[in-house]
């Protein structure tokens, strides 16, 4: 049992015996104590103790690896108030890949910094997207989307030789798409533009925010009779 970091409970309770396998009847206490190796650790524990044979199992949610008998074990880790610079930027760099959602981000850090004390909990990740929202606003990045759209501009490519379904970008302006700075480009293909031969009906729409960054997108198209 003392591989397992100290734990609280405040009552315990008597059942039937499920540990061993002996015919007459006898009880055995059940305890379910929290972990107390950290404040606000997850881990709790399902310890079952036959009061016959003294045998003892022991099982848990939320668990964590055991720790270590070593002198500082007892000692309380103190874990400070907030997110720390190190999350915040482990935050970030998750909105920047466009993980933007507080649990996805959650789920995120549990899976690849689960050892780590001063991970956040799901709450502090929402309050600090919530004040981040509040003080910057949503992910407005257009790194290296020039390198990508400049060789595939109408004006940079050779119209016969390219691709039917390969996307041809047109009206560029890109910037950082706010009041002063505003952010257009058109994507089309051969393959739409042809189809707009045969159209009779067309069809030209804007949406406001129809993306997450409040980007109004124009939308054009046109069919026949043939829904086509």
């Amino acid at each position: 049992m003392n591989q397992f970091p100290s734990a609280s409970s405040a009552n315990s309770n008597l059942n039937n015996c499920s540990i061993c396998f002996e015919s007459d009847p006898h009880k055995m206490r059940v305890v379910y104590p929290f972990c107390r190796c950290a404040p606000g650790c997850s881990t709790r524990y399902l310890i079952s103790k036959c009061l016959k044979s003294s045998k003892i199992i022991v099982k848990g949610i939320n668990m964590h690896a055991p720790l270590t008998n070593s002198p500082d074990q007892d000692k309380v880790v103190v874990k400070k108030k907030g997110i720390s610079i190190k999350f915040k930027e482990i935050i970030d760099d998750s909105i920047y890949r466009n993980i933007n959602k507080p649990y996805k981000i959650y789920q995120d850090i549990m899976l690849n910094h689960f050892t780590d004390k001063n991970r956040p909990n799901l709450l502090q990740i929402q309050n600090y997207l919530k004040y981040r929202r509040k003080r910057h606003g949503d992910v407005n990045s257009i790194v290296g989307l020039n390198d990508f759209v400049n060789p595939k501009l109408y004006s940079n490519i050779d119209l016969k030789s390219y691709g039917e379904d390969e996307p041809i970008y047109f009206g560029n302006e890109i910037k950082e798409g706010d009041e002063n700075t505003h952010f257009h480009l058109g994507i089309t293909s051969k393959k739409l533009l042809d189809n707009i031969k045969n159209g009779c009906t067309f069809h030209l729409d804007c949406t406001y925010k129809i993306v997450k960054y409040g980007f109004p997108v124009l939308i054009f198209g046109c069919t026949d009779i043939r829904i086509t």
